[in-house]
Order: structure tokens, then sequence, then C-alpha cells
């Protein structure tokens, strides 16, 4: 009944392609993947620990093939992270004032960025052909209950957002052709459209070219939005409505809005997956430049819309152009955007919901619950849209940043960091209890991870000694190499011996500032604990009194139109 939770203890094998991106060799010099062929027989995990499924067992709907190249996987997560969001941001500026906004939109840009590349870490660092998604890492650092957890949040935040997807869509064509029972209308067909788009979630190179012209969509929208502002700007001059610290009780709020602006978070890993193994080395540095482009110019465009608004803008930015041909067009283009980022934000939880129904990706037109579970969540979806109406997608946005996306973006990341290196150490020890998590507080510098491909006399080394224990096939796409106070000189090159990682340049195993960065690491993962635990709170409080103001404004409308 109160079975010990270790990490796989009832999963298979599940990815055949996915182990690429470095192996990690546990404290008895044993890698936690031996058996690296796909033929069969078993992979002792850690080391003289428990034998698992061989990984010629695998699930198909685990398959990721690795045939997405950089710049495409780059588009993911441009669009994956510039979304609706960007177009909300003026309205939320109002919030925190012109002196506020920019500040905190930078510095929860930076921390997000941060945090996704700490849940990237963990996914490499890894490196188990199990562990391909972001519930794989939980489930290999917290166990089981934390693998529900964030399935979960994931299920709530991906399929959250594609709601309103849906709701902004059906309302803004409903802008533009109105008749009684429009936005019912428009909100049932585009979820007609996006239905088709459900079935390709397990094909990246596919979904590119949604992504790449919803892409395309958003810089005309941007273009045409912006030239708004100028004109604003040159013809009326600067907003008399700006507020430099904002409405107070509206700032809960604005922190729960802004932590749904980075929605992407959960692409990252499928992503990461996705990718050739040339082009993964290239992986961190290249999310790092996008998403750091990604909040400049979130600065930027929020800044300029705030200074021609201020106050006087309540709905997202496109919905404010005037009526004519080229506020239509823009507004179509809107629907179709969101339409088109549909796809890539419904694949994180659809897979989640896959696995959990053993639905098979590769043959999903075939699968009666696989067709089933996307035409029931097709249907779902227009019901709660039409239900729900246009005017409350700002609180579903609310209640999905001050919950679980906080959760997925800033909390989760910095916890599985802390505990990361402990759990890989010990990778039989049961994941509960207070000897385990006391870890997560263990007061010492975490081993700093340096990313860099690999040279040509790094790849020599590692072929042989991986041809050396069968496993050439294997070899690390990846170059990672952990380095702290508590890794002896000798201890990094016995690691690296065995294939675990590839030596820094310079040759420098402890020492080179990694100690300080290690203490650096902590203390910045203590800090985005317990500020997105505030964040939660705080905008979750908010966000429900904003909505009880939203019920009781409607109530006396509803009234009113009555008397």
């Amino acid at each position: 009944m109160d079975a010990p939770s270790r990490p796989f203890e009832s999963m298979e094998v599940e990815n055949d392609d996915a182990a690429a991106g470095g192996r990690y060799v546990g404290p008895g010099g044993s890698p936690l993947v031996t058996d690296s062929d796909g033929t069969g027989g078993t992979t002792d995990f850690g080391g003289g620990g428990r034998d698992l499924p061989a990984r010629g067992a695998t699930l198909a709907h685990r398959r990721v093939v690795p045939t997405t190249s950089l710049w495409r996987a780059m588009v993911h997560i441009f669009k994956s992270n510039v979304g609706l969001g960007l177009f909300v941001l003026p309205e939320m500026y109002h919030q925190a004032g012109w002196v506020l906004s920019p500040i905190v939109g930078f510095l929860i840009g930076f921390t997000a960025i941060d945090c996704t590349l700490m849940l990237l870490t963990c996914r490499i660092k890894i490196a188990h052909a199990r562990v391909t998604s972001y519930s794989d890492v939980a489930e290999f650092v917290y166990g089981s209950l934390a693998r529900v957890v964030v399935n979960v949040l994931v299920i709530f935040v991906q399929l959250g957002l594609c709601l309103i997807y849906i709701q902004v869509a059906g309302g803004v064509v409903a802008e533009i052709v109105e008749f009684q029972g429009s936005y019912r209308t428009f909100v049932t067909i585009s979820v007609v459209i996006v239905t088709p788009l459900m079935f390709l979630s397990n094909n990246f190179s596919l979904l590119a070219v949604s992504s790449i012209t919803a892409a395309v969509l958003v810089i005309f929208l941007v273009c045409v939005t912006f030239e708004h502002y100028l004109e604003m700007l040159f013809t009326t001059g600067v907003s008399t409505t700006l507020v430099p610290f904002g409405v107070p009780a509206k700032w809960g709020i604005f922190l729960a809005y802004h932590m749904t602006v980075f929605e992407g978070v959960c692409v990252v890993i499928p992503v990461f997956n996705s990718v050739t193994e040339n082009e993964k080395p290239k992986i961190p540095t290249a999310i790092s430049r996008t998403l750091s482009a990604v909040v400049l110019f979130y600065f930027v465009y929020g800044t300029v819309g705030y200074l021609a608004f201020g106050s006087s803008l309540h709905s997202e930015a496109v919905s404010a152009l005037p009526l004519g041909p080229l506020g239509d067009v823009a507004r179509i283009a809107l629907a179709l955007n969101v339409l088109l980022t549909f796809p890539v934000q419904f694949v994180p939880a659809i897979q989640v919901i896959d696995k959990a129904l053993d639905v098979d990706s590769d043959r999903i037109r075939q699968s009666k619950k696989g067709i089933a579970t996307r035409i029931g969540i097709a249907l779902a979806m227009v019901i709660a849209a039409i239900v729900m109406g246009n005017d409350v997608a700002g609180i579903v946005l609310g209640f999905i940043g001050s919950t679980a996306a906080t959760t997925l973006t800033l909390t989760l990341p910095a916890l599985l960091r802390l505990q990361l290196d402990y759990a890989l150490e010990n990778p039989m020890e049961p994941r509960k209890g207070a000897d385990y998590y006391r870890h997560i507080f263990h007061w010492a510098p975490i081993p700093v991870v340096h990313f860099r491909p690999i040279d040509a006399d790094d790849d020599e080394d590692a072929r042989a000694s991986a041809a050396a224990a069968g496993e050439g096939r294997n070899n690390s796409a990846v170059a990672i190499a952990a380095s702290s106070s508590s890794v002896t000189e000798e201890e990094g090159g016995r690691r690296r011996g065995e294939g675990a990682a590839a030596p820094l340049k310079g040759g420098c195993a402890a020492g080179c500032g990694d100690t300080l960065a290690g203490w650096w690491l902590r203390l910045r993962c203590y800090v985005y604990v317990v500020l997105g635990i505030v964040i939660s709170v705080v905008g979750l409080v908010f966000t429900i009194i904003d909505a009880a103001e939203i019920r009781r404004a409607v109530k006396q409308r509803t009234q009113g139109g009555r008397g």
C-alpha cells in the first residue's frame, strides 16, 4: 500500500532515440544505460541495482524521430512563447504602471529563461532512454507522485491556453461579422479547423509549417499594431492616463498574467528530443538567445503600447484597431495565428493523455481511443468556450498563470535542479521520506554544468571508450562537464573515462569559478522557489477577487438591462 517510490518503477523503456544528450555514470562507475544496442536484454539502472526492461521493449507512442533542424526548433520555441500574450501586454502594463511594468517584466522574463535552461539541463544530464518529457524528469527526481502533479499541470496549462485561443479566434471574427449567435458560430468553426491538427502530435516537422505560418502572421500583426501605437503617439501624444506604479490591487494579477506570457516551457523538452543529433549541442545557447530576444521584444512592444493607450485599452491590441479593411485583415490574421499556434501548444497535453490511455501516436487514425479522445476534447472546448464567453478570457489567463504556469515555469525547475545530482548519485533510493527530501536543503554548491560541442579529440576518446563498452551507438551529442568543489580532478577523469562527460577546455575539473557558480546556482534555485510560491498565492487571491468584481458587474448590467 505504501510501496517505495522509485524512478520508473512500473514504466517500460519508451524512446529508442531519446538517450541522445549524454550519459551519466553512477557512483559505482556503472553507466545508467548499459544496454544500448536495442537488441534486448536488461538495463542495469545505477550499477548493481534492479534490472529494467530492455530498450527493445519500446512504446511507439513515445518514439520521437530526431529530424528537426535547429532553426525549425527555434521557430517552435519562438512561436510557443510569442502568442496571444504579446498583444495583451499593453493592457496588462496599466496594472503595474510605466515604472514597475518594464522592471518586473525583465525580471520575470530572465528568471523564466534561467528556469527553462535548468529544466533542459535536467533532461540532458539524466540522459536516460526513458527521460523524454517534463514528467519523466520529475519522476526520476521526485518519484511517481511528481509525475502525476506535472501531468495534471501540463494538461491544465496547455488545454487552458488552447481554450483561450478558441475564444479569441471566435471573438475577433465575430467583431467583423456580427449577427445573432455569431460568437458561438465562429467558435464552432474554429474548433472544426483545429481538430485535424490534433492528429499531428508526433510530427514536429509538419507542425513547423504551422509554426512558421503563425510566426509570419505574428510579424504582420506586430507591424500593424505597432504602427497604430506610433500613429497615436505622433497625433495625440503620450496618453494622459498613465500611472507610474499602476493599481496596487492589480499587482498580483499582473504577475499571474505575465507568467502566462512565457507559455512555452512545456515545449522545450519535446523540441530538444526532435532535433537532429548534430544540432543538439547548440540547443541551450540557441534557446537562451531566442528567449532573450523575446523578452526584449516584449519590453518594447508593451511599453510603447501602454504609452499610446494608457488605461483606455481594455482588450488585446488587435481588437483596439479601428474597424475597416486593415483592421478586419488584422483580426482575421489574429484568428489564424492562434488557431495555427493551437496544435503546438496541444502537443504536450495530448502526449500525456495518449500515454495514460496507451495510445500509439503512430497509429492515431487507427486507434479508437485516440480518435475519441481528440473529438471529445474538441467538443468539450466548444461547450466551454460558448458557456464561458469571450469576456472571461483574462480571468482564465489569471488562473492559469497563478497556478499551473508559475509552478511549471519557476517553482518545479528550481526544485528539480536542487535535487538532481543527489538523485543521479542514488538512482535506486526511494523518492520519498524526510531523509530523501532533506537534500534539497543541503548547503553545498551545486555541480555546474557546461554545454559545448564535442571537439575532435574529445569525440575520438569518447568513441574509443564507448566502443570498449559496446556502446558506440549512443555517444553523446552534448558535452556535459559537471564540476564543483565536491568533484576532484581524479574523480572527474574517471567519469570521463567511463564516457559520462567530455572534459572542459582547459582541463579544469574544480575551481575556475565553478565553486562560486555552484553556490550562486543554489541561491537562485531557492529564490525561484520562494518567488514561485509568492506569485502563485498572491496571483490566485487577486484573480479570485477580480473574478468576483467582474461577476458583480455582469450581474448589474443584466439587472439594468431588464429594468
